[in-house]
């Protein structure tokens, strides 16, 4: 990858972000009014730690959020529902960066591409409106995005829709589409750090994760046997894959055996080492648990959820 100095391509920070209390859920959240899994779907709108900035669209504005993603936006760099190219007034700018496991599975954003986990960098949801009408990415002016590195690897780019999976209408997962772009990584002098460096093309999930190539014969499929007063209705589980920052979620659930499964959508590799993450919800109170595990071939690993008030399970979650 090519090296350069990350100050000579990105602009000085001059529009500060807060989080509002009065957005509302973003397209990328489950519905909470869905008729599948209503009692549960909600604590992740609660969950979710969104930024609002407000720029400008005649000037080159750059924004930073909370956990070091920074944006340009040059003037001109949004299109708006007519195709006209926006060139003045107020942009509203909303993400949620998700860097950190935790926060991808606070807003239900797994990274399973082709059946296999991705190994992740890191990735955001991001949308831009004016007047409480939506933005595209105008294609001959994107937007620049700079992301912080942990280990300086090789990243691919990729964008990313909800999409319902099997019958649950209203369970979803993010379908990933790679793209095509060069993800440069260039050295940042002023802190002694490596970032990288890539146009924004498109207002959605967006994601720097590459391939893992595992051999099918080191994959394996797992359950999680829950306790009998919960079901697929009220509650979730997800899979963090420690050795590679991924995430996933159990879809499959079979009511007899009372056992989430990953079924036929994908599976993880032997001898890793994971958390499965139950949250749920039962009687107006929310139930939590993390556990550690190494992954065994065909395994069914049960866990016994207790009772945790809604600041705690962030706090965990932030922790992973």
């Amino acid at each position: 990858m090519k090296n350069f100095n990350i100050l000579g391509l990105l602009l000085i920070l001059f529009f500060s972000g807060c989080t509002r209390p009065d957005l509302p859920p973003f397209p990328g959240i489950i519905d909470p009014n869905a008729s599948n899994r209503k009692t549960i779907n909600n604590i992740f709108n609660l969950l979710k730690k969104q930024e609002t900035f407000d720029i400008s669209a005649s000037n080159t504005s750059k924004i930073s959020t909370k956990n070091d993603i920074q944006i340009s936006f040059p003037s001109g760099c949004f299109i708006d529902e007519a195709g006209s190219v926006v060139r003045s007034g107020s942009v509203r700018i909303d993400i949620i960066d998700m860097l950190k496991p935790g926060d991808m599975i606070a807003n239900n954003a797994t990274t399973i591409y082709r059946n296999q986990p991705l190994i992740s960098q890191g990735q955001f949801y991001i949308q831009a409106s004016q007047n409480g009408k939506s933005l595209r990415v105008n294609p001959a002016n994107r937007p620049l995005v700079s992301m912080p590195s942990e280990d300086n690897s090789t990243m691919n780019l990729f964008y990313g829709q909800r999409t319902p999976i099997g019958s649950l209408s209203a369970d979803s997962t993010i379908n990933w589409t790679q793209n095509q772009q060069t993800v440069n990584l260039v050295n940042d002098s002023s802190t002694q750090s490596s970032r990288y460096l890539f146009n924004l093309d498109s207002l959605k999930f967006v994601n720097l994760d590459i391939f893992a190539n595992y051999s099918a014969a080191n994959l394996t499929s797992i359950k999680v046997k829950i306790p009998s007063t919960f079901t697929d209705t009220n509650s979730y589980v997800f899979i963090h894959l420690k050795d590679i920052k991924s995430v996933s979620s159990l879809y499959d659930f079979d009511k007899t055996s009372q056992e989430y499964s990953t079924g036929s959508h994908y599976k993880i590799p032997i001898n890793f080492a994971i958390n499965i993450i139950f949250i749920g919800r039962r009687n107006n109170q929310y139930f939590y648990s993390s556990t550690s595990h190494i992954v065994e071939a065909n395994k069914t690993y049960a866990i016994s959820p207790t009772a945790w008030s809604l600041e705690a399970i962030k706090v965990s979650l932030n922790g992973l």
